[in-house]
């Protein structure tokens, strides 16, 4: 018994331009789907930064704020016992 199955028969060419063609469109797609959401991924990047930003700045500044009240409180003390004390010598020098 001789085996000729399968000697005479062409080895089978498969078509993969339609393969191809629909790898190419789902390409081309991602790549659309990709520019599409960025701006506006982009867009809310920035406004969260922004946010960021301003909310850092407003901290910095209820901080320097805070203390320059506390200085401008302070140096008004001062003042007030500075001044006391020139009334207290003026009235001493008044009475000598």
């Amino acid at each position: 018994m001789k085996c000729d199955i399968g000697k005479e028969q062409t080895p089978l060419k498969a078509d993969l331009s339609q393969v191809d063609q629909a790898c190419a469109l789902l390409d081309q797609k991602d790549q659309d789907l990709y520019k599409q959401p960025m701006p506006q991924k982009d867009k809310k990047e920035r406004e969260y930064l922004a946010n960021q930003v301003s909310n850092g700045l407003r901290d910095i500044m209820n901080g320097d704020k805070m203390d320059i009240e506390q200085h401008i409180e302070f140096n008004q003390a001062g003042m007030d016992k500075l001044h006391k004390m020139t009334e207290k010598h003026q009235l001493l020098m008044n009475k000598q």
